[in-house]
């Protein structure tokens, strides 16, 4: 199973580094500050600023804001970046592009000065990427590429690195980053003949081209790093995906088993080439192997990842599960348990298999959870009750265990029906006689 860089690591690190680095210069007298300049009242601006804030603060960099109206005049808008050049306490400046149509957004980023630019927006800062020389600071995304392989361990010198991409944001300087640090890059593109063969033959992969999914399974080969740069808007599934389409096979199994008082207990595993999953064949499914399994991509957890829910709506023996091939895609199927099922039908009848549920969410575990909610909400409980209060009720079972007798029943009884519970019932705990629908559990 592949291993994850994760990036939410490698900035909890940074973030350590940047605080230490802001403290030694705090107690020489400088306070690290970002100047932000935004032009109107766009939400996209307004968030990232926010972003912004709360990550300069977490660190010890101080903001100074410079907001101007949307209708702001060139000749303002350059006289606060001149403003900005010259004051020795601003040691950044972040603008928020694109800006208004009616400003000339190429003459306001050059008049910035390179070793002020944070953000790579002026010719003088791009040049120093390629060069090696001069003022000025790579493009973030860029660096943020180096920042996860240094973190990760992964030696740059010498290796065999292919870029997907060639933007002036991230593909060309990244790969100038790269060869700067002595790594032989190649870089492709979406229209660059046989780019999968281009690309397994990468010890480390950047996928930078903008294009959701377009590096697949066909392009990795073992053992190579993977970076993933895309950030791309998937209106069909409606979530953000990136450049690389995760094998389908790349996921662990979750499972339920459990037994009295620990019922669900979850059992999660790397999927693996042939067979997996979960079965029984005692004739009744429980608590002990429920009829239930999920898949979960790499990094999914309670609230973010990609998750896929199988349950049975079924009690008797069942078996659950995915196989993986020889290409490592995975296949998943659930209902009736075959091993030695028999069912004759007599002429004219008809047998009706149990209901299997399919269900994804795109934010973990909590989600997948909410969506069997709403699916059986809606589409399995009997309509005239989905919508219906329900009455309170209150189980012996669980309030007595054994130990109880008749005063002791109608007591809670009593107590129940003072309080505003509607039902009581009386539960042996399935120790008694299950032989009709009269006797035991109530």
């Amino acid at each position: 199973m592949a291993k994850i860089l994760s990036g939410k690591e490698v900035a909890a690190a940074l973030n350590s580094r940047l605080q230490a680095r802001a403290a030694a210069l705090a107690e020489q007298g400088v306070l690290p500050t970002l100047a932000i300049v935004r032009v109107g009242e766009r939400e996209d601006d307004l968030s990232y600023e926010r972003g912004a804030m709360k990550r300069c603060g977490t660190v010890g960099v101080a903001v100074r804001p410079f907001v101007l109206p949307a209708d702001v005049r060139q000749d303002e808008l350059l006289s606060v970046i001149r403003q900005i050049n010259e004051d020795p306490a601003i040691h950044g400046c972040l603008l928020f592009r694109p800006l208004p149509k009616h400003l000339d957004e190429r003459a306001v980023c050059e008049a910035l000065r390179p070793e002020k630019d944070v953000d790579c927006i002026t010719s003088g800062s791009l040049a120093a990427v390629f060069s090696g020389q001069g003022a000025g600071y790579p493009p973030c995304t860029a660096q943020a590429v180096l920042e996860i392989l240094d973190h990760f361990g992964c030696e740059l010198r010498g290796k065999r690195v292919t870029v997907v991409g060639r933007s002036l944001v991230v593909g060309k300087p990244v790969s100038m980053m790269l060869l700067g640090r002595h790594a032989t890059v190649t870089i492709c593109h979406t229209r660059t003949a046989d780019l999968p063969g281009q690309c397994r033959q990468a010890e480390i992969l950047v996928a930078a081209a903008g294009k959701a999914g377009v590096i697949g399974k066909e392009h990795v080969s073992p053992g190579q790093v993977v970076v993933d740069v895309g950030i791309n808007w998937d209106a069909a599934a409606g979530r953000l995906r990136g450049d690389v389409d995760f094998e389908q096979a790349d996921f662990s199994l979750l499972t339920l088993s459990g037994a009295w008082a620990r019922e669900r207990a979850p059992y999660m595993r790397p999927l693996v080439p042939g067979d997996q999953g979960t079965s029984t064949v005692r004739g009744a499914s429980s608590v002990q192997t429920s009829p239930f399994m999920a898949l979960l991509a790499p990094n999914a957890d309670e609230t973010h990842g990609d998750v896929y829910g199988f349950a049975l709506c079924y009690s008797g023996s069942f078996a659950a599960s995915v196989h993986v091939d020889q290409q490592f895609m995975a296949r998943a199927q659930i209902g009736i348990q075959p091993f030695n099922f028999c069912w004759t039908l007599d002429a004219g009848a008809s047998f009706q298999t149990p209901e299997a549920y399919l269900v994804y969410a795109p934010d973990g575990l909590g989600g997948m959870s909410r969506q069997f909610h709403a699916l059986v909400h809606r589409h399995i409980t009997n309509s005239r009750y989905a919508n219906t209060e329900r009455p309170l009720l209150v189980n012996n079972w669980e309030a007595t265990y054994f130990q109880f007798d008749e005063e002791k029943l109608l007591s809670l009884a009593r107590c129940a029906k003072d309080v505003g519970i509607d039902l009581f019932v009386l539960d042996d705990g399935w120790f008694g006689h299950r032989d009709d629908d009269h006797s035991s559990l109530g």
